[in-house]
Order: C-alpha cells, then sequence, then structure tokens
C-alpha cells in the first residue's frame, strides 16, 4: 500500500508552467503574442490580484478584461526601450488550460525586447514561464521563474 501511495504521489506531482509565443512575421506588423496558461491557475491568480472569482473554464472570451488586468499586472514589456501594453484580443480553452491571444502594435523593427515576466510566481514558487521569440525569422528561447524573471534579448 505504501509503495502505491508513493507511485500515486510521484504521478499526481503539480507541474506549474506557462507558455508565451511571441513572433513578428514582418516590420510592418505588429507584435503577436499567444500565451497558454492552466486554468484553474489563471482563475487563482485573478482572484489575487482583485479579489474576484471568475470561471474561465466557460466562455473564458467573456472575461478578457479580468485576464488583461492580471496579465498587465504580471507581464512587462518593453521594445526598443519603449513600454507596451498587449492587449487581450481573445481567450478559448482547450483541455484544462487556456490560450489567450495579445497583440501589441508596433510598426518598426524590433532591435530589442525587455521582458519581466512574473505569471503566477506570486502563487507558485515553482512557476516556470517558458517564452519563445521569433522576430522576422530570428528565434530565441528562454524560462523565466521567480528568481529570474526578467530578460532583454537583442536582435
Amino acid at each position: 500500500m505504501a509503495v502505491f501511495l508513493s507511485l500515486l504521489l510521484i504521478w499526481y506531482h503539480a507541474i506549474y508552467i506557462s507558455v508565451t509565443e511571441m513572433s513578428q512575421a514582418d516590420v510592418n506588423e505588429g507584435l503577436a503574442i499567444k500565451m497558454k496558461i492552466f486554468t484553474d491557475d489563471l482563475e487563482d491568480g485573478i482572484y489575487n490580484l482583485s479579489k474576484k472569482s471568475v470561471n474561465l473554464s466557460q466562455e473564458p472570451g467573456k472575461h478578457l478584461s479580468e485576464i488583461e488586468n492580471y496579465l498587465q499586472s504580471k507581464f512587462e514589456l518593453k521594445l526598443n526601450d519603449e513600454k507596451q501594453l498587449p492587449k487581450v484580443t481573445s481567450a478559448e480553452n482547450t483541455g484544462d488550460a487556456t490560450w489567450i491571444d495579445l497583440e501589441v502594435p508596433f510598426e518598426n523593427p524590433i532591435r530589442s525586447i525587455d521582458i519581466d515576466h512574473g505569471l503566477l510566481t506570486e502563487l507558485f514558487d515553482s512557476q516556470s514561464n517558458v517564452v519563445t521569440v521569433d522576430i522576422l525569422g530570428e528565434k530565441r528561447f528562454l524560462r523565466l521563474s521567480k528568481s529570474n524573471k526578467k530578460a532583454t534579448l537583442n536582435f
């Protein structure tokens, strides 16, 4: 019985991770951002910030302003040393995760990106925020965490 419980605990070990994909395919287009976040963790983050309970598992599109407020408080972005406020354009569920589309209107060549990605680190010490960046075909990969939530990329 003890072996079964040990195996069950190993199998059930919680993973705290988000995925952020950022891309600019043309200098005349803005920066497109997609985030994948576990739905229940995002609900907890929104509640922790605003003390407002939201149910994102059904029609997350009804809560775009709450999602945007949370993301803007935990995800800061500078393009070429100019602070940007990504706008949430849509959110939808896939399984136990919520996919969020954001956009940053920026019609200039991106030379640098400063990222401060503290998403959910206020709740989970082991939170990892994985970031992939594709600027005009030049790709980068980051893994940010509570102790290392900032990065600068130069192109």
